[in-house]
C-alpha cells in the first residue's frame, strides 16, 4: 500500500465521526400562530391558569458546517414547560405571548410575530447573542376567547455555561485533520528510513 493512500485512509477513518453528522438539513420547527375564535368571545370569560413555567432545556446551536456554513437558526434556544390549562380551550389551542423585560436576548422570539401555540414538548424560544446570557421574560397564556392569564416571569440564564448540541466545533475537525496528517507523515518518514 502506498504511503499517500495510507495517509488518506487514516485521515478519513479518523475524520468520519466529525463530518458524518453535518449532512443534516437545517430545519427549525415553527409553531402555529394562536387565533381567537369569534364564537368563544364573550361566552368564555374565564382566563387560562398559567402556573410558573419551567426552563426544561437550554441549547447553544453551533455552525452547521463547522464554520464554513451558517448556523441553523438562532444562536440559542430554550424550551419552557409547565404551561397553561383552561376550562374551555384545549391545551393545544392555548396561545402564548413572550416579552423580554430584563437583560439582553437579541432577536428573542418564538418563530412568529404574535402569540403562538406550544407544542406537546413545550414552548420553544430562540435568540441570538453570546454564550453568556442572563435575561427575564414575561409569559402570558391566551385562550381561544382572548382571555389572558396572569403574567409569569421566567429567568433564563446559561448558569454554568449552558450546553452545546448539534454539531462539533470546526476546531475539533481541524485538530483531527492535523493529527491525521502528522501520523501519515510520520509513518511515511519511518518507511523511507527503512528503505
Amino acid at each position: 500500500m502506498r504511503s499517500g493512500t495510507v495517509g488518506l485512509t487514516i485521515f478519513f477513518v479518523l475524520a468520519a465521526p466529525f463530518f458524518s453528522s453535518r449532512a443534516r438539513a437545517c430545519s427549525i420547527a415553527l409553531r402555529s400562530e394562536h387565533t381567537i375564535d369569534p364564537a368563544q368571545v364573550g361566552v368564555d370569560q374565564t382566563p387560562p391558569q398559567l402556573e410558573q413555567p419551567a426552563v426544561a432545556e437550554l441549547h447553544t446551536n453551533e455552525s452547521v458546517g463547522g464554520g464554513c456554513q451558517p448556523k441553523c437558526g438562532h444562536d440559542h434556544s430554550a424550551r419552557l414547560t409547565n404551561l397553561a390549562t383552561d376550562d374551555r380551550t384545549p391545551v393545544d389551542r392555548i396561545g402564548y405571548r413572550v416579552t423580554l423585560v430584563a437583560g439582553e436576548a437579541p432577536d428573542l422570539g418564538t418563530g412568529r410575530t404574535g402569540a403562538v401555540l406550544a407544542g406537546t414538548d413545550g414552548l420553544a424560544l430562540f435568540w441570538d447573542g453570546d454564550d453568556d446570557f442572563d435575561f427575564t421574560v414575561v409569559v402570558i397564556a391566551i385562550d381561544e376567547a382572548g382571555n389572558e392569564s396572569a403574567p409569569r416571569t421566567v429567568h433564563i440564564t446559561n448558569g454554568a455555561g449552558g450546553c452545546s448540541v448539534g454539531h462539533r466545533r470546526a476546531s475539533d475537525g481541524f485538530a483531527l485533520a492535523v493529527l491525521a496528517l502528522a501520523l501519515a507523515r510520520g509513518w511515511r518518514a519511518s518507511r523511507r528510513a527503512r528503505t
